[in-house]
């Protein structure tokens, strides 16, 4: 299940119209990673990672092996119902991410 903690909702510009999308930040439950998996399974290469439909390596991508057990190697977020993933693995202090197309202000 996803988190309900809304970190961002901004309105996309998609082919049927706007569509205001939600951000939640997303815990690796064993429901949350079997869901990513269903939804990129299909792909080849997952965030620059080779993985060929294969569960192991697409684990591997996101998961290590650390001193106190099974530690994440980034940060997630979801986008709605996994209509999208962001996943953080290095920050830089003093950078700027945008999310989205910052709109202009009418006058």
């Amino acid at each position: 299940m996803i988190t309900d903690n809304t970190v961002l909702s901004i309105a996309c510009d998609e082919p049927e119209g706007a569509v205001v999308r939600h951000v939640h930040q997303m815990s690796l439950t064993p429901l949350n990673l079997k869901k990513f998996w269903d939804k990129s399974r299909k792909f080849v290469t997952i965030f620059n990672e080779e993985v060929r439909g294969d569960f192991k390596k697409f684990l591997e991508v996101f998961l290590r092996e650390g001193p106190s057990g099974i530690e994440c190697r980034g940060l997630f977020w979801v986008i709605d119902d996994f209509v999208g993933i962001m996943y953080l693995v290095r920050r830089i202090q003093g950078k700027k991410v945008w999310l989205g197309k910052p709109k202009m202000q009418q006058k």
